[in-house]
């Protein structure tokens, strides 16, 4: 009788007018938003890919170890086209020099002028499954039994004694068989797109991460589905139904996910940028000034005041201090030696507060996101976007293993440049003063970022298990509601 209900249902969904435009409307919109990220993410790989020729056309000029710096790109995911996550929001650069720690570029700067701004996500197709394909969910369930009862098939069919949860089971699996059938045919359009306008050729880890993101939306969906079956069996009227349906979709979907972003940002702000610029300015300062004082007491005389006319260069701040000498003084040598000598530590302290400035600025921004990410949890649609940026390679906690495998390069670099004999306040070299290539063979590579099924797994496994729980209550409630519900 179950199988009996489900295919009546279903071929009667199949009949509708709201299933054809659902479908067209669905796959239009996929569509769309699939070529407009796959262009997006063609344009800044291929800036990435520049960036690194140019990086490398530089690094083949470096004459000194001052030169020897690195600005690390994460490289776009293949998969932002299915969810942008925060490569959307956020910096993916990292520099990597001896000076200085390794800083994500322009962290935590990334605010919307207009607050409204932050109620419109980035399109992609997580937020078309988020939005649209939920809101499509409602449609197809919430009549289904005030629909009935309306039409008097619950009573007959009660009547002939088909049992209530045998009913119900029908008319939900019907019902979830149509809405599977529309997610279906447009994740196949999305894949369609992908092979016909683009040059991407999806590995065999990126087809399982696919395949992890549609069984995240089809849970999604259900989980929807449920919410508009639920309202149908509280409401004896279907307009009465779909009013309470809409009402859940625009609260959960709409208004949670934004409403807890602004409540967390409220009571637990980040720094601006423009305090920690304040802040590393006032370690810069503070460097500056103990050197000027060490420069004013012990400045050598006679031939220096010579030799910078004729081009030598004083240049001293905590990240660069420079001493390109075109003469050999020995007075001048002397007066440099000292001077590292002195401001090595000073510098090697600064540089400490300064990390710790920034780690302290990264973990309010971690405890800040993982904040967001509690509050928000009440909506489903929050956790689909999470779980699918997860995937896709696209979340949070991607670019903190970038920051965190920037951190351990620009160790690895210090190491390589201290073995050939480099201090970083005496950039001056041979090779510089005769204007001659470095050589920089052994030079520790780049790190390379991958898809790792365990990372994902890692990560989503709290968010699917909501997902899980949340639709389980929501059947559970219905059974129970169904049970008692007046067929008359």
């Amino acid at each position: 009788m179950i199988r009996y209900l489900a295919a009546h249902t279903f071929r009667n969904h199949l009949l509708t007018f709201r299933f054809s435009i659902g479908v067209a409307m669905a796959i239009a919109m996929v569509v769309a938003v699939t070529l407009v990220q796959l262009q997006d993410q063609d344009t800044r790989a291929r800036a990435a890919a520049e960036y690194g020729r140019v990086k490398n056309e530089i690094r083949d000029g470096i004459t000194a170890w001052s030169m020897v710096r690195n600005i690390l790109v994460l490289p776009p995911s293949e998969l932002t086209f299915m969810a942008k996550g925060i490569s959307g929001q956020g910096p993916n650069r990292v520099e990597i020099s001896a000076g200085l720690p390794a800083t994500l570029l322009e962290m935590g700067r990334y605010h919307a002028v207009n607050p409204l701004l932050d109620f419109l996500p980035d399109p992609d197709v997580s937020s078309i499954a988020a939005y649209f394909f939920s809101f499509l969910a409602i449609l197809l369930s919430y009549d289904l039994v005030s629909g009935a009862r309306e039409q008097g098939m619950l009573r007959m069919l009660l009547a002939s004694g088909v049992g209530r949860i045998q009913l119900i089971a029908g008319l939900a699996l019907g019902g979830a068989l149509t809405l599977a059938l529309i997610v279906v045919l447009s994740l196949g359009a999305v894949l369609a797109t992908v092979q016909w306008a683009s040059s991407l050729s999806l590995s065999a880890s990126q087809m399982l991460a696919l395949l992890i993101m549609g069984v995240e939306i089809l849970l999604y969906c259900f989980l929807f589905f449920a919410i508009g079956l639920l309202c149908s069996c509280l409401c004896r009227r279907s307009n009465l139904s779909l009013l309470f349906a809409l009402l859940a979709w625009i609260a959960l979907v709409v208004a949670v996910p934004p409403l807890a972003a602004q409540l967390v940002t409220q009571l637990d702000p980040l720094p601006t940028g423009e305090a920690i610029e304040g802040a590393e300015q006032s370690l810069d300062d503070d460097f500056q000034q103990k050197a000027v004082e060490f420069y004013e007491e012990n400045t050598p005389t006679g031939n220096v005041w010579y030799g910078w006319t004729t081009g030598n260069v004083f240049d001293f701040s905590m990240s660069n201090a420079h001493y390109i000498v075109r003469s050999d003084f020995d007075e001048l040598i002397r007066f440099r030696r000292k001077m590292r000598e002195y401001l090595e530590p000073l510098r090697e302290a600064a540089v400490g507060r300064l990390q710790a400035l920034q780690v302290e600025s990264g973990n309010r921004m971690w405890r800040q996101a993982e904040q967001i990410r509690l509050t928000s949890s009440l909506s489903p649609a929050a956790i689909l976007r999470r779980l699918c940026a997860t995937a896709a390679g696209t979340d949070p906690q991607t670019l903190h293993r970038f920051v965190e495998s920037a951190r351990k390069l620009r160790k690895a670099y210090v190491d390589f440049q201290r073995s050939k004999g480099y201090v970083s306040l005496d950039f001056t070299t041979d090779q510089h003063r005769n204007r001659e290539r470095l050589s920089l063979d052994g030079l520790p590579p780049e790190p390379r970022t991958t898809w790792e099924a365990s990372n994902v797994l890692a990560n989503s496994t709290l968010d699917f298990s909501l997902l899980i729980a949340y639709l389980a209550a929501l059947l559970l409630v219905i059974g129970v509601v169904f049970n008692r519900y007046d067929v008359r």
